[in-house]
C-alpha cells in the first residue's frame, strides 16, 4: 500500500470565555498558567511504566565512552504505548492530557523552560482545531528538526509501533513543517501506516484516543534495537554488492558553521587517499543511505552530517572532526562516539580543528596533512 496522508476539516478554537472558565473550574491549570513554567515532573522520560509494551530492556551491547561508572546505563529502558483518553496536540511535540497539565516530549527536565503555560493558552485561544478518532505521536521536541535524534529516537519508535496490533488505523501525527528526510523515512519503514500532517502554527488536534510511544533511551543508544532499525530501513533499498573502495568526506557549504576555510588545500593533502566529497544536503534521503552504505568510512565534522555513519558496513571507518573543547565538561559530546559503538564501527576522534574560542558557529582551518596521515593508516586497515 502506498505512503498515505488523511484529511480533516479544522474547526476553530474554543472562545475565550470558555477557557478562562475551564481554568477555573480546574484550579490546578490556573496555578501553573499563572506560575508560567512547566511541570518538570510530567516529561516523558518519568511516566510510570503503562500501556502495551512494545519493547523490553535490553543490554547496550558496549561500555559508553564518558560515563561515570556509578551512572552507567547498563540497559535501554522499556518502550511503551501510552494511551490516553484525550489529549490536544501540538505540532512542537507537546500534548495536553486530561488532567489538564502538558505531557512534554523533552528528553531531560532541565529543558522544561522551554515552553510555558502563556504559549499553551495563547496557542489554544488562536489556533484551528482538528478533531480525530484516534492518532499516536513518535517524536519530540528534540526529534522534530534534528536530523540525528530523529534517526537514533524517533526511528527505532517507529519500527516499533508497526507491531502494535491498531498502527494500521491510526495516524501518526507530524507538521507539516517536518523535514523531509522524516517522511522518506517513514516512506521507506512504513509505507502502509497513515500519516495526518497539520500545521503547526495555525492548527491543533485533538484526538480521542491518543497514543505516546515512550522514548527507548536518553542519549546512548543499544546495539540491538538500533540495527533493527537500519535494516528496517534497507528493508527496500538496493545497495551495490560490490566491496566498497571510499571513504565518504562529508563537507558542509562554504560559510556554514563547521565548514572548512581551506577545503582546496584538505583535497590535495588527501589526494592519495580514495575519498568522495559528499554534500548530503544536496542528496535525497535514500540517496545518502546509498552512498553511505557503499563506502568503508564517513569523515566530518561534529553534527548531524555524522548521523549518517549508522548507514556504514560492518566494520566501517568512522572519523569524527571535532573541537577539544567538546570533549570536556560542559560538553561532553560523545553521542557520535556511542552511535559508532553501538553500530560496532572503528570510530576515531581527530581533533586537529583549530578555533580561537569554545565555539561551532563559525567556518575552520583543517590540517589535511594530519588527517592524511590518519586516514592513510585506515585504508590499510581494511
Amino acid at each position: 500500500m502506498p505512503y498515505l496522508e488523511i484529511q480533516t476539516v479544522p474547526k476553530k478554537g474554543m472562545r475565550s470565555w470558555l477557557y478562562f472558565l475551564l481554568l477555573i473550574w480546574k484550579p490546578k491549570w490556573l496555578a501553573w498558567w499563572l506560575a508560567g513554567k512547566e511541570n518538570a515532573s510530567l516529561t516523558s522520560d518519568t511516566h510510570p511504566p503503562s500501556g502495551l509494551l512494545l519493547a523490553e530492556e535490553e543490554p547496550l551491547g558496549y561500555k559508553p565512552f564518558g560515563i561515570p561508572e556509578p551512572a552507567l546505563p547498563v540497559k535501554t529502558r522499556a518502550v511503551y504505548a501510552h494511551e490516553y483518553a484525550s489529549a490536544l496536540v501540538y505540532s512542537e511535540g507537546v500534548w495536553l492530557c486530561p488532567k489538564g497539565l502538558a505531557q512534554l516530549g523533552l528528553k531531560h527536565s532541565s529543558e522544561s523552560k522551554t515552553i510555558h503555560g502563556f504559549f499553551i493558552l495563547e496557542s489554544r485561544l488562536k489556533r484551528t482545531i482538528h478533531r480525530m478518532d484516534r492518532g499516536v505521536l513518535l517524536y519530540n521536541r528534540w526529534s522534530m528538526n534534528n536530523y540525528y535524534h530523529w534517526m537514533t529516537e524517533t526511528v527505532p519508535r517507529l519500527r516499533l509501533w508497526m507491531a502494535h496490533p491498531e498502527a494500521q488505523i491510526t495516524p501518526i501525527l507530524l507538521p507539516k513543517s517536518f523535514p523531509n528526510f522524516c517522511i522518506e523515512s517513514i516512506k521507506l519503514i512504513a509505507p502502509q501506516l497513515p500519516v495526518f500532517r497539520h500545521s503547526g502554527e495555525e492548527e491543533l488536534v485533538l484526538v480521542k484516543r491518543f497514543f505516546f510511544i515512550s522514548e527507548p533511551w536518553a542519549d546512548i543508544p543499544s546495539a540491538g534495537l538500533l540495527k533493527k532499525s537500519i535494516r528496517a530501513l534497507y528493508a527496500n533499498i538496493e545497495t551495490n554488492r560490490a566491496s566498497p573502495t571510499q571513504f565518504v568526506f562529508a563537507l558542509r557549504r562554504p560559510g556554514l558553521s563547521r565548514s572548512i576555510l581551506n577545503v582546496a588545500e584538505v583535497k590535495e593533502a588527501l589526494a592519495e587517499i580514495p575519498v568522495n566529497y559528499v554534500d548530503f544536503d544536496e542528496l535525497a534521503f535514500r540517496d545518502q543511505l546509498v552512498v553511505v552504505r557503499n563506502s568503508i568510512g564517513l569523515i566530518g565534522f561534529h553534527g548531524a552530517n555524522l548521523t549518517n555513519l549508522m548507514f556504514l558496513p560492518a566494520g566501517g571507518q568512522v572519523v569524527e572532526i571535532s573541537f577539544p573543547f567538546l570533549q570536556a565538561a560542559p560538553w561532553n559530546r560523545f553521542c557520535y562516539q556511542h552511535l559508532a559503538q553501538a553500530c560496532g564501527l572503528d570510530y576515531t576522534l581527530f581533533l586537529e580543528a583549530n578555533t580561537t574560542e569554545e565555539s561551532m558557529d563559525g567556518p575552520v582551518w583543517l590540517d589535511g596533512q594530519q588527517l592524511s596521515f590518519l586516514l592513510a593508516s585506515k585504508v590499510q586497515d581494511v
